[in-house]
């Protein structure tokens, strides 16, 4: 148990420091696209950053749960540890890898401009419809494939380790690189492919500013504004019925200074 403790102190000495900056990071979550443009530019890196480190978190903890559920089953039924059920745990991986192979060797070309000269449209086109193929059906099965593969392979690491010596607290202490630093590797690999997924997905989006006057504001509006929330620095945030999700369309009133603002979403894909 000594090791274990050792490491959790390890763990806690290291990451200890950066207590003080999560909360500033992870505070990021809850802003949405209208709050990151009162940002500096760094604000939309530590939205993303924070995002992916809920993600990650998440991945793992749900690997870590899936191993251990496998790992009862196992116990239940010994049969899914059968060198055909491994086979077959194989054989499925390496069609999932050989999609994710696919996926990313195409996804570069489908980010070349298309209408620079350069561009090779055969090639970009072929790509095109690669990536269109595997994200609609694909893409998905895989990552579900990859991620009880790695879950399984990882309940049988595990059965392996129990089987040797029944004393689990002892077994945990010297394998911890089984039972900590393994899943980390199974998670980095199957959402490497979730995040080009995303990152080729997610529309880059940008607002349009304009001074507009009350009087303006009530001919276009029929419906009266919606008051989401205010700003730290006493700005007030207003919206159409329609776009309170969405934040399409966006009033901004400063009070001190009695101006209104008009705020238009565009996306990058628009």
């Amino acid at each position: 148990m000594t090791s274990l403790i050792e490491f959790i102190g390890n763990v806690l000495k290291t990451f200890g420091p950066l207590a003080i900056v999560f909360p500033f990071i992870f505070g990021y979550i809850y802003k949405n696209d209208l709050d990151i443009i009162f940002e500096q530019k760094q604000g939309r890196f530590f939205k993303n950053f924070a995002n992916f480190i809920v993600a990650f978190l998440t991945f793992y903890f749900l690997l870590q749960i899936t191993a251990f559920a496998l790992y009862s089953l196992i116990l239940a039924v010994p049969f899914l540890s059968h060198s055909i059920i491994k086979l077959i745990a194989i054989i499925l991986i390496i069609l999932a890898v050989l999609v994710y192979l696919l996926y990313i060797y195409a996804w570069p070309f489908t980010q070349v401009e298309k209408n620079r000269e350069t561009t090779k449209k055969k090639r970009y086109k072929f790509s095109k419809w690669i990536i269109d193929t595997i994200e609609k059906r694909p893409l998905f099965i895989s990552v579900c494939i990859v991620f009880f593969t790695c879950s399984y392979f990882h309940a049988l690491n595990i059965n392996t380790l129990l089987l040797k010596d029944k004393n689990v607290s002892k077994t945990i202490e010297s394998n911890l690189g089984t039972f900590i630093g393994d899943p980390l590797f199974f998670v980095l690999f199957t959402g490497s492919a979730v995040f080009i997924y995303r990152f080729n997905k997610r529309p880059k989006c940008f607002y349009t500013m304009s001074l507009i006057d009350y009087d303006t504001l009530q001919k276009n509006n029929k419906e009266e504004l919606i008051h989401l929330y205010t700003r730290k620095d006493n700005q007030w945030i207003l919206v159409e019925p329609k776009h309170r999700v969405t934040l399409k369309e966006v009033y901004l009133y400063n009070p001190d200074k009695d101006k209104w603002y008009f705020y238009k979403k565009i996306d990058e894909t628009d």
